[in-house]
């Protein structure tokens, strides 16, 4: 069948070899069924007027397969414009269509030669448009479907794609001290100034066009107190419209901030955006991220009497599930502590919480295995001993120097959590530097490493829990007994159902694991207790010390 708007795509033999398609469009189909109107829309450059043509004849053609109906529409962006473009030119396209809305709904009297010409000097007349701008519009109208949004300004489709231009003759209204033309020779010395001035002494551009035109484009020099200054005369160099319009089209946004940030900085802010860390993780365990952030608080020794400075807390946490798999806190930051991590994330959580005095049941923190892949610290996981994961066949990655891009869950949730530590906690550091007369927070600390570390679980790092929006008393017990009455546990279900699918580390012994994580220090250990009271140890020599 053959409809209003159908497209028909004829094929016109050329040679023997080569077959040429030309596109036309159905605009008006008579109620007999003897005619249709047809408008040719190969080129929009070339606007064509439409014709009559036998419709028993198109249907043959059809049938033998010399035509067909195609899908093909021209300009289907142009024809579903966004909101922002029709906000900025729909006005101006309303009233085109009012300058035909009456004239090309009388059909087929517009079709013919004769009355169209007749309707559109009508028009003209009434007006006062030219027939030119008329006999377009209509043009343009029939290309499009008839489509309103066809009558649009198709500012996409301007200029010369690819192609640089040689100006010869300045363009534009002719301004009294600029009349300059940059040629290929201008853009050589704007590249060398760009990098001589701009890159290396981190100039901004009016300084780098002062020192470029002082430098290449001046007439001399004159004396003035015993220094040589550079006669620049503003009409014979580039303005700096001219040299600013150049430097944005010759670099791109990620070019212009290394050269005022550096590269490294450049990669974080302006680097393409080329997908997602998730699009290839498809199961929970697939990815875990790790890391260490020092605590914005101050705990004190297990006697009350010392202030021991900040904790490092360590991380683990799932990519998929979004849900902290391990945890540690540690008074400095090592590979050993960035493996109790890692060893906490493959350990039965229920007995992990019972010694911080804390009941769970595992539906509610289902995480105890290891993972296929993580993504660590480089200045931890960057070592030979990390190779013992190898064992476990667990897959390490370390992302580059200065990148904490390339590992945002682990990163966003430190932010999360030092934001709440500075919420909720006594002795909290707001400051990384007092000013003076600032009050020291050690004066306020009260926290030891155990029950803090009760806090981080309380905390809702791996549980989804509900604050409620009331004060909090800056005291030891409160705290802890708030966080305890203000938080629901909820089973991670996602979590918990995907695991009972994989094998992954499902059968990994706890013996097993220690073995090939940690060093040859710990693994004489036999339980993690052992490792505790050792690490404990080392914190009172550390206390003599400094005592």
């Amino acid at each position: 069948m053959i409809y209003i708007n159908s497209v028909v795509a004829f094929q016109k033999c050329i040679s023997d070899d080569h077959e040429e398609i030309s596109l036309e469009r159905v605009l008006w189909i008579s109620p007999d069924q003897s005619y249709v109107v047809l408008v040719n829309i190969d080129d929009k450059r070339k606007l064509q007027l439409p014709y009559f043509r036998d419709y028993g004849e198109l249907l043959r053609l059809l049938e033998m397969e010399e035509a067909s109906i195609s899908s093909y529409e021209p300009d289907l962006l142009f024809l579903n414009p966004t909101d922002e473009y029709l906000n900025k030119y729909g006005a101006e396209r309303d009233q085109k269509f009012e300058l035909i809305k009456s004239i090309a709904n009388k059909e087929p009297e517009i079709f013919w030669s004769k009355s169209r010409g007749k309707l559109i000097r009508s028009e003209s007349d009434r007006t006062g448009k030219p027939q030119k701008t008329i006999y377009l519009l209509l043009k343009r109208y029939w290309f499009y479907g008839k489509s309103i949004n066809g009558l649009l300004h198709d500012y996409n489709d301007v200029g010369v794609t690819g192609d640089k231009r040689t100006i010869n003759i300045k363009t534009g209204p002719k301004t009294e001290d600029h009349n300059f033309i940059v040629t290929a020779k201008d853009k050589e010395i704007f590249k060398s100034a760009i990098q001589k001035y701009h890159s290396s002494l981190k100039m901004n551009l009016t300084a780098t066009h002062k020192h470029m035109c002082e430098e290449h484009y001046n007439e001399g020099f004159y004396r003035k107190h015993e220094v040589k200054v550079p006669i620049i005369n503003m009409t014979n160099c580039p303005s700096i419209k001219q040299f600013r319009y150049w430097y944005q089209k010759e670099y791109n946004k990620k070019s212009r901030l290394a050269a005022k940030v550096g590269n490294r900085k450049a990669e974080i802010r302006a680097r393409a955006l080329l997908g997602s860390p998730t699009e290839e993780i498809h199961n929970p365990g697939a990815l875990y991220e790790t890391d260490s952030t020092p605590a914005d608080v101050l705990l004190l020794s297990s006697d009350y009497l010392t202030v021991i400075g900040r904790p490092h807390v360590y991380f683990v946490k799932d990519v998929m599930s979004r849900l902290i798999a391990g945890m540690h806190i540690s008074k400095t930051n090592s590979w050993v502590e960035s493996m109790m991590a890692l060893e906490n994330a493959s350990t039965d959580k229920v007995e992990f919480c019972a010694k911080y005095g804390v009941s769970i049941h595992e539906e509610n923190w289902p995480s105890k295995h290891l993972p296929q892949k993580i993504v660590g610290d480089r200045g931890e996981m960057k070592s030979r001993n990390s190779n013992n994961l190898v064992n476990l066949n667990v897959r390490l990655a370390n992302p580059p120097s200065y990148r904490a891009d390339l590992k945002p869950y682990i990163e966003q949730q430190f932010r999360n959590f030092c934001g709440r530590v500075k919420e909720l906690i006594p002795g909290a550091v707001h400051k990384e530097h007092r000013e003076r007369g600032e009050l020291d927070p050690s004066k306020k600390s009260v926290y030891t490493f155990e029950v803090f570390t009760k806090i981080v679980i309380l905390f809702g790092v791996w549980l989804k829990y509900v604050f409620e929006q009331s004060a909090l008393a800056a005291t030891d017990d409160s705290t802890v007994e708030w966080l305890e009455n203000s938080m629901v546990i909820q089973e991670d279900d996602n979590f918990s159902r995907i695991l009972k699918e994989l094998v992954w580390g499902e059968n990994q012994d706890e013996n097993d694991t220690k073995r090939n994580i940690l060093d040859s220090r710990i693994k004489k250990l036999e339980s993690f207790s052992q490792l505790n009271q050792l690490l404990l140890e080392e914190y009172k020599k550390e206390l003599k010390s400094i005592c």
